[in-house]
Order: structure tokens, then C-alpha cells, then sequence
């Protein structure tokens, strides 16, 4: 792969987000320019805390929803990478999978539509992938160390396991089935329970899970065990995945 020019563009989807936020904000110290995908540019409460950050005279917002067709292939046009970090996650679970599920396939599917749409202009897209994509549904008990080698049980998967799941299969088998005028190099990161700093004040999901543990709204000591990531060094890891030529066709377990 050609060396990253500070002059190309990344797209980075669902910028407003926990972990987008501080990607866009690791490729804005690099001297990238940036454009953001975002539900609503006008939703100043979601976006503000982008519009504040140090270069952000090189970042763009556009609109762009995992649900519609709409404006995808503007979001990815004239980008040389993309990272697609876009994907509901609740903080209770939906009343049906389809909320999560439809979502995060359909969603990685239009952006991946867009990237091939582009003929080699984008040249690599990393996605942002879970933990859940690859040690849940085997059952209680196994005593295995997982590995990126493994991959979930989709069918005995809790519907946000499932949605992780099923988005990043179909990431690999699309860019698979490219022809070669289309293709473009695929990597992964697939984090654990990330943590740090919040850039506002929207709530985000993980945050709430140790906000609650912190006001003792848990009404006994759960048992819990948590794989975690700082979401900075999470950023950093994106940045590593696009950039690094041996990166490409690659999943990456970020946890510790």
C-alpha cells in the first residue's frame, strides 16, 4: 500500500460517538483531514465537542444514517480510508435483534457499497468489530483462550453479540467477493470493554456500566469481569490498523 499522505482524506462513521470521537481527534493531531459522519449536522449537543477540537478547521460533518441509503457515497467520496466505527449499542437490550442486528449489517453493508463504488479510490477501511465477534455463544465453562482466529457462535449470541457478529462476517465476505477493479484491503479491530475519557456529555454505554457500578445502583455485587481497552490507545490502534501495510486481512483483539 502507498505511504498515508497527510493530504488524504479518512472518513470516520458515527464521529459523534465514544470511540469516533477520539479517532477523529488521533487523526487530527496526525495532520489528517477528516470527514464525520454523523446522524444530524444540527445537533449541536452531539457534535460540539468535534467543532472544539484542535484541527478541527480540517474536519468535515456530513449525514449519513446505518439505516438509509442517503448519503453514502458523498460521505465516502474523494477518502482514501475509512473507518467504520458506526454501530448501535445499547445499553439495555432491544426488544427484538433486529434493532441491533439489521442495523450494524445492513449499515456496514451500504458503507462497504459506497467504498467498492469508488474503484480504488478508498483504499483501505478498517472496522471497528468487538470482543462479541469472537468468544461468545460457545457455552459456559470451555476454559479456551480465544484468539483472532475464532470467531462467536452467532446463533446462541444475545442480539448485540449477534449484531457484532454478523456485521464483521459480512465485512470479510464482502471484500472477498470483490472483483479486482473494486477491491480494496480490509482490517479489523475488535475491542474489549473500552474506557476513558468522555468528550461530552452524551452518555455512552460502557461509561454508564461503571457509573452505575460507582452510585451503587446495583442492588448486590455482580460478578463481573471486564476485558478492557482505553479507548485512546483504542484510537491509536485504528490509526495503526490503517496505516500498517501488514495490517491489511487482519483482525486485531484489543483487550488486556
Amino acid at each position: 500500500m502507498a505511504n498515508v499522505s497527510e493530504k488524504e482524506k479518512v472518513l470516520v462513521t458515527g464521529a459523534s460517538g465514544f470511540i469516533a470521537g477520539h479517532c477523529v481527534k488521533a487523526l487530527l493531531d496526525r495532520g489528517y483531514a477528516v470527514r464525520g459522519t454523523v446522524r444530524s449536522v444540527a445537533n449541536e449537543a452531539k457534535v460540539a465537542h468535534l467543532h472544539a477540537l484542535e484541527g478541527a478547521d480540517r474536519l468535515e460533518l456530513v449525514e449519513a444514517d446505518l439505516t438509509s441509503d442517503a448519503g453514502w457515497g458523498e460521505a465516502v467520496a474523494g477518502c482514501s480510508f475509512v473507518l467504520h466505527v458506526a454501530s448501535p449499542f445499547p445499553a439495555a437490550s432491544p426488544e427484538h435483534e433486529d434493532e441491533l442486528v439489521r442495523p450494524a449489517v445492513d449499515g456496514t453493508h451500504r458503507l462497504l457499497s459506497a467504498c467498492a463504488a469508488t474503484d480504488g479510490a478508498v483504499k483501505r477501511v478498517v472496522v471497528t468489530s468487538s470482543v462479541a465477534a469472537v468468544a461468545f455463544g460457545h457455552g459456559q465453562g470451555t476454559g479456551k483462550v480465544f484468539t483472532e482466529a475464532d470467531w462467536s457462535n452467532a446463533e446462541n449470541c444475545e442480539a448485540y453479540q449477534k449484531s457484532k457478529t454478523l456485521a464483521e462476517r459480512h465485512a470479510w465476505k464482502f471484500v472477498e467477493e470483490l472483483p479486482t477493479e473494486k477491491k480494496f484491503e480490509l482490517s479489523v479491530i475488535n475491542p474489549g470493554f473500552v474506557v476513558g475519557p468522555l468528550m461530552n456529555d452524551a452518555p455512552a454505554t460502557s461509561a454508564e456500566v461503571i457509573k452505575r457500578l460507582l452510585n451503587r445502583d446495583m442492588p448486590a455485587c455482580p460478578q463481573l469481569g471486564f476485558a478492557m481497552v482505553d479507548v485512546r490507545d483504542l484510537a491509536e490502534a485504528h490509526i495503526l490498523a490503517m496505516t500498517k501495510p501488514e495490517a491489511a486481512g487482519n483482525r486485531y483483539i484489543c483487550a488486556g
